[in-house]
């Protein structure tokens, strides 16, 4: 194995490693904030967020992390087509707000980045 495969495996590792790890800090953020989250996103129609609609366990508390997070990476979309309120989203706490995003923005970067790897891996462009 010569040095340009064993940065390729490294490279793969992390971006592998890197999805985990958003995972994890989403489950976080789906188990300890989830109640606050739904707390202030009280007048907000969304089936996507209220539990009722969503399958229980962690694919549910997942599941609704990412709609959440939708609504607030598409908050003017949300907020015109009348799913959420835009009371709610002035409301919300920025912190907890830049939590979400952060965790979203990470997650579609890392996918990103694994699909673009994936490309190059495929078509034998990393020689």
């Amino acid at each position: 194995m010569n040095l340009v495969h064993m940065v390729v495996l490294m490279v793969g590792l992390l971006l592998f490693l890197g999805v985990f790890a958003t995972l994890g800090y989403g489950l976080y953020l789906a188990y300890a904030k989830g109640d606050l989250i739904e707390r202030h996103l009280k007048n907000c129609s969304s089936y996507l967020v209220h539990p009722p609609y969503l399958p229980s366990g962690l694919r549910g508390k997942i599941t609704r992390m990412g709609s959440i997070a939708g609504i607030f990476l598409y908050a003017r979309f949300f907020i015109r087509k009348g799913v959420v309120s835009q009371q709610d989203i002035d409301n919300f706490p920025a912190d907890l707000r830049r939590k979400i995003l952060a965790w979203s923005w990470s997650t579609l970067a890392l996918l990103g980045a694994m699909a673009v790897f994936a490309f190059l891996i495929e078509f034998d462009l990393l020689k």
